[in-house]
């Protein structure tokens, strides 16, 4: 294992009562920063962000490569995340080295602290804008559950070259909720480390070179492509999206046959409510290109559970987006460092009055919130978008949900 001689002293200080920052006794932390990578050169430079819990953050540096010691005063001994992200351009293209680890203690003299960094080339295709929480509280007249049928995904070409969507697949990674790590026993003696694990996948369509996306385009799919308005105030119209996810066999919401249909490849939606709806308390999403044929007559379960899930190999997916209900529940990510080492979630609950009952809710999703990726140049989207295999640092929290923002 290569190691990068990065040692980051963490001075934390265990605040006594009575006592005075100035006062308490120091602790230091290194964080030392490893890597199995032999062929593309480190970067010179990584930034270190250290955050508490409760999504505060303490420490946001950017340190040399080699020899380094930092000093980072007033922290309270605790539990700690830690994202590392350095990139290097080679030919051309940019690799991205990034590491994190969640849940973290910090609370001993000399502790060492080792991070990992997984290295990948900054992708073609990535998520633009997701909108999973739903209709900012609204419920349609009558109704005791707040709209949602107004979610989106939007996927952009950030690369300098054309690229085709035939056969790109969108998925949910298990579990619904991040408030547990699951665990998974694979046959012949593959390892769950190597893997997502999907609970819905569905495929665009296409034999190869039907849907071009050209650099700087992006495309909307959408679980319902109507103007939504016309059913309830203050949510989108997307009648103008590209693709929809169409459940066949139901009645309930029709085909918009000016629509190219996504092709469900593996979940179950068996009754006429149902549409591809991640959890509005947050799900992880993928974008992959599958090996070959996805065979959705097998699946495999977690430890204990009878969730029928699909297991995809790390090295196929393309971007992928973590998010979480609120700061706290990060340490229960379901995607790897490797794809996504940060979390996008709420910042705050949200009150609302339910129309039937007429009392005041409190709720962490259905908040109306989109979450959309950082452009590079600021407010400009013509320079691309960010893309440093952390959704912490790389979105952003908007009021209002807006498709091919910025375009």
């Amino acid at each position: 294992m290569k190691k990068i001689f990065l040692a980051i002293a963490v001075a934390v200080f265990g605040l006594a009562a009575c006592n005075k920052p100035g006062d308490a006794d120091t602790l230091s932390a290194n964080i030392v920063l490893k890597t199995t990578e032999t062929v593309v050169s480190m970067p010179a430079e990584f930034n270190v962000k250290v955050t508490s819990q409760e999504g505060v953050t303490v420490f946001d540096k950017t340190v040399a490569a080699e020899g380094t010691n930092v000093t980072v005063n007033n922290i309270i001994s605790g539990i700690y995340n830690i994202t590392v992200f350095g990139a290097t351009n080679i030919g051309g293209s940019t690799y991205n080295f990034s590491g994190s680890l969640n849940a973290i203690a910090i609370t001993q003299k000399d502790q060492s602290i080792e991070v990992e960094l997984t290295v990948s080339k900054e992708a073609a295709l990535l998520f633009k804008e997701i909108f999973y929480v739903g209709g900012s509280g609204r419920f349609p007249e009558g109704s005791s559950q707040p709209y949602r049928d107004d979610n989106f995904y939007e996927i952009f070409n950030n690369s300098n070259s054309d690229a085709y969507l035939d056969g790109l697949c969108i998925a949910n990674v298990a579990p619904t909720v991040a408030s547990e790590i699951l665990s998974w026993e694979l046959d012949g003696g593959r390892k769950a480390a190597d893997y997502v694990f999907c609970q819905a996948i569905w495929q665009f369509p296409g034999t190869g070179k039907d849907y071009v996306l050209k650099p700087g385009e992006s495309v909307v799919v959408a679980s319902v492509p109507i103007d939504h308005t016309k059913i309830i105030s203050g949510t989108l119209d997307l009648s103008s999206a590209d693709f929809e996810f169409f459940v066949e066999n139901q009645n309930i919401y029709a085909d918009t046959p000016t629509i190219p249909n996504m092709v469900l490849k593996f979940g179950k939606f068996g009754n006429g409510a149902d549409r591809y709806l991640p959890s509005v308390n947050g799900p992880a999403m993928i974008l992959f290109k599958p090996e070959g044929n996805i065979d959705n007559s097998t699946f495999v379960s977690p430890v204990g559970k009878t969730d029928q899930c699909k297991e995809i190999p790390v090295s196929c997916v393309i971007d992928g987006v973590e998010a979480v209900q609120k700061s706290d529940m990060v340490e229960f990510k379901r995607l790897p460092a490797s794809i996504d080492g940060g979390a996008v979630y709420m910042a705050n609950s949200v009150k609302y009055v339910h129309p039937l009952i007429g009392m005041e809710m409190t709720s962490w999703d259905h908040t109306g919130i989109s979450f959309s990726r950082k452009y590079k140049n600021g407010t400009d989207i013509t320079g691309g978008l960010v893309d440093t295999n952390n959704s912490t640092e790389d979105f952003v929290a908007n009021d209002t949900p807006v498709i091919r923002r910025g375009l």
